[in-house]
């Protein structure tokens, strides 16, 4: 097993000549910052780059991308599957394929045989993404195993069922996207996450809730905050041997208790936790890019997997700074070229990664109702984001259409959360 980085990369992981990358694009499906993280990543190694969803956004402006309108595979996957065939004989060769939102690896694992002709999709089988984006599945599965995950019901269990306090949460993450939509425009932030601390509060949910606890899971709580997640991205082989992994922590989410990484850091884990994941990956027959998402328990230090995600998580752009640089080791490896196994379980801080904008919003502004011990000035918030090597998102790669895109999103939420809205993620 692993305990750090395991050897000098940069021997193999050498440029290709400028003909191999045009025989093999890259087309990223998404918009966030998992896709924009791939496409600053790959793009500044001259790897022609497409990114492609339903609306111009965020990704979509950057200087180091093409953008390739596709519908939403949640309402059209026939259609998204048509158009990204159309894409991929555009621009000629068999690019890479690959996505950043669930709901993209479901389409294209489905698809995969159809698509690989064309194409090459980094996406696992169909079976083993469907057991990972739904959590009901995938926890029974898990527990069955012995792995230590947090104790899974459906929505309908009854009050009980699950020592208190319990996380209710969407089965899928489409599926709260869905529910927010039928129950009258709530905010998707507000059905990812719900902590119940009492019965009361728990009948409560039920009875508010009762035309969608289908799609509902509760979930025992594992104590802590954003600080104790840890994020371990990894790229599995054609084999499931795991050719590239990051250990990183959040420092600071929004909201505070479970929000997407703003500031985060290189880290380590135990061995114990490593093995866990080399583990699932063998028995799933797993390929592609993927995150295991721990928590840490604040109050035991145990490490509990809380999920995997089989797709690019939101700080992927962080391991370009790191000797297991997991877009890249994807893509030579999809397209055959030689890969030396890098893992990045080193001492914490090395590396950090921050959407700066929104973090700078946060510490100064927003966590004064969500989390004020984390509200600082701009002297000590400053020094929290130092570092060896600093991934700005926003800024990065000198990608200046994507950061006054960025500072338009801020001045907007500003101007949501004045009257008193909930800010969107970009």
């Amino acid at each position: 097993m692993w305990n750090g980085i395991t050897s000098a990369q940069t021997d193999v992981l050498g440029d290709f000549v400028s003909d191999t990358f045009d025989q093999h694009p890259v087309i990223v499906l998404g918009m966030g910052f998992p896709a924009l993280g791939v496409v600053h990543t790959l793009a500044i190694r001259g790897v022609p780059c497409w990114v492609c969803d339903p609306q111009r956004r965020f990704t979509a402006w950057s200087r180091h991308a093409r953008y390739w309108r596709i519908p939403d595979p949640r309402f059209d996957a026939d259609g998204m599957i048509a158009r990204l065939k159309e894409l991929a004989k555009k621009i000629g060769g068999r690019p890479v394929v690959i996505p950043t939102d669930d709901h993209y690896s479901q389409v294209l694992a489905r698809h995969n045989a159809e698509l690989e002709p064309l194409m090459l999709p980094c996406v696992a089988g169909s079976e083993t993404v469907e057991l990972l984006v739904h959590k009901g599945r995938f926890s029974e599965w898990a527990e069955g195993r012995g792995i230590r995950v947090p104790r899974t019901r459906p929505g309908n269990a009854p009050v009980g069922a699950l020592p208190l306090p319990v996380v209710a949460k969407p089965i899928t993450k489409s599926s709260f996207r869905y529910a927010a939509r039928e129950m009258g425009g709530r905010r998707t932030s507000e059905l990812r996450f719900t902590l119940l601390r009492s019965e009361a509060e728990w009948r409560k949910f039920r009875e508010s809730n009762a035309a969608n606890l289908e799609i509902i899971v509760l979930q025992e709580y594992v104590e802590g905050n954003s600080s104790d997640m840890y994020s371990i991205g990894v790229y599995a082989d054609r084999q499931s041997q795991i050719t590239g992994m990051f250990v990183g922590r959040k420092l600071r989410g929004y909201p505070a208790q479970y929000g997407n990484t703003k500031l985060g850091q290189n880290d380590t884990v135990p061995d114990h936790v490593l093995a866990e994941i080399a583990g699932i990956v063998r028995e799933l027959h797993y390929t592609g890019i993927a995150e295991f998402e721990y928590r840490r328990d604040s109050k035991t230090g145990e490490f509990r997997l809380i999920e995997v995600n089989p797709r690019c998580w939101s700080w992927i752009a962080a391991t370009a700074e790191s000797p297991a640089n997991i877009p890249w080791i994807a893509y030579r490896d999809m397209i055959g070229a030689p890969v030396a196994p890098a893992m990045d379980n080193r001492a914490p801080g090395a590396v950090k990664y921050v959407t700066i904008l929104s973090d700078m919003a946060n510490v100064f502004v927003r966590y004064r109702w969500d989390h004020p011990a984390w509200v600082m000035g701009p002297r000590a918030w400053w020094r929290s984001l130092e570092a060896d090597r600093l991934v700005v998102a926003e800024f990065n790669r000198g990608d200046w259409p994507v950061a006054l895109y960025s500072m338009w999103v801020l001045a907007r939420d500003g101007v949501r959360f004045l009257f008193k809205m909930r800010p969107l993620e970009a």
